[in-house]
């Protein structure tokens, strides 16, 4: 298992949109040996790429496949065209392949291509059954075709598109087939800083709720995807699904964006969809989501545009957000010393694509033999065993949980174990007090006392 989140779609429902729009990016059967790696298990195309379609073989990931959006009007115009697009870019591989859906367009409204959605949809839906491929169809929209969205319950699509979403609608709802939605809380949030908190949008605990009688919602996350839930319901659309096609939160390039937010945003994405609660509208529904973007692409307009990747084109880590496998033996020892006190402290470190046990120090080790254990220009995590008296003289322990991050450390090296400490700290069950620390003085024995008490 690695990253700090790992892929799972059985629990998560979590995929990644593979964009292409860079000229230094890896090769497809590269980047699909690193999704594999990564336990990812479905991406997103925004057009049928052979050379991925090919390197998709037999990987076990599936693919939402989408059309051009210059290929809408033919595809509408002409069920031959439709049929030879279906010959030309599935059968090739939908035996090897599983093509979950096929995308006709990607936020195609507001625009003039708008207009042949709904029959191109027909068409390579007419030559996907008459090919006997199984892929819903379906098209992606933006938030741009709501009116309102706040409260949630009062979502409705706007005059302009209110026609074209309800042919689409009925469309999918007479074949069970879902809607892709991009939804971008860091758009609204930049939109309106004055409304919407930084919080809400990063969907961190204890951010500002929002009431929408008899509901209420605590991230902003939940409330756009509601918002679209309800504005389907009002065109017949109670049983079409929501795909999240696209979200995420860039690293760079304007307000707001930052390493730090994106992995916030993305961690606290991942709990979120693999809690299973679903949104306050649809309790208990899985929301299948997929986030953008894999890549930082250089083709793209500068700014935030190209900054949404989480990995570069040498398939590192570009912002982070992946964390970590933990070695068995880290949860060995943590037992240990939290059921037998068979040590004072642990610190673990890093290594490779894994957090290992580093040191273990033994009952009679003093905290400052503790703190000279932490290297002065490493990072490492660390579990300290902390005995106190009580101010009513009583003799209790408490387990305490140290994220160590030395200023002289490598800023990437903070990156990672910043990222992957979450992850991390939830295999330690029992951990009854967190401290950060990035100079010796932010975890003297003074300030340990201070926070068991």
């Amino acid at each position: 298992m690695s990253s700090n989140y790992h892929y799972d779609e059985g629990a998560w429902g979590i995929g990644i949109n593979y964009g292409l729009l860079g000229d230094d990016l890896p090769p497809p059967s590269d980047t699909i040996s690193r999704l594999k790696q990564r336990s990812v298990r479905k991406i997103r195309l925004f057009e049928p790429a052979q050379d991925v379609l090919t390197a998709l073989h037999d990987s076990g990931i599936s693919v939402i496949v989408g059309t051009r959006n210059e290929d809408l009007g033919p595809l509408a115009s002409d069920p031959a065209a439709a049929t030879a697009w279906v010959e030309n870019n599935i059968l090739p591989h939908s035996s090897s392949v599983q093509i979950t859906s096929v995308a006709a367009g990607n936020e195609v409204f507001p625009g003039d291509l708008a207009q042949y959605i709904p029959d191109a949809m027909k068409n390579l839906d007419d030559a996907l059954r008459a090919a006997s491929v199984s892929a819903t169809v379906t098209t992606a929209v933006s938030m741009q075709v709501l009116s309102n969205s706040f409260p949630p319950s009062r979502g409705q699509f706007s005059a302009e598109a209110a026609t074209l979403m309800t042919q689409i609608t009925k469309f999918l709802a007479s074949k069970n087939f879902p809607l892709l939605v991009n939804v971008y809380p860091y758009f609204a949030r930049i939109g309106d800083p004055l409304s919407v908190e930084l919080n809400y949008a990063l969907l961190q605990d204890g951010a500002t709720t929002v009431p929408d009688c008899p509901l209420t919602y605590t991230n902003l996350f939940d409330a756009m995807v509601d918002a679209f839930h309800a504005a389907l319901e009002s065109v017949g659309g109670s049983n079409v699904e929501v795909v999240v096609s696209e979200t995420g939160w860039p690293s760079d390039g304007g307000r707001d964006a930052s390493v730090e937010n994106a992995q916030t945003y993305n961690n606290n994405l991942i709990r979120l969809v693999s809690s299973g609660e679903g949104t306050p509208r649809r309790p208990g529904k899985d929301i299948d989501t997929y986030i953008f973007a894999m890549f930082n692409e250089n083709l793209k307009p500068e700014g935030v545009e190209r900054n949404w990747g989480l990995f570069y084109p040498n398939l590192t880590e570009a912002n982070s957000a992946s964390g970590m496998a933990v070695d068995d033996e880290c949860k060995l020892k943590f037992l240990e010393l939290k059921a037998k006190r068979n040590y004072r402290f642990i610190t673990f470190k890093i290594e490779g694509q894994q957090v290992m046990v580093d040191k273990l120090g033994s009952p009679d080790e003093s905290y400052e033999d503790f703190t000279a254990s932490l290297p002065s220009d490493e990072c490492r995590y660390a579990v300290y065993d902390f005995d106190f008296t009580t101010n009513e003289n009583c003799q209790k322990s408490k387990i305490f949980f140290i994220a160590w991050s030395p200023d002289s450390s490598r800023v990437r090296m903070k990156m990672v174990y910043a990222s992957s400490k979450d992850r991390f700290k939830r295999e330690l069950d029992g951990i009854q007090v967190e401290l950060q620390a990035t100079d010796p003085s932010e975890m003297s024995f003074d300030i340990i006392k201070e926070r068991a008490r």
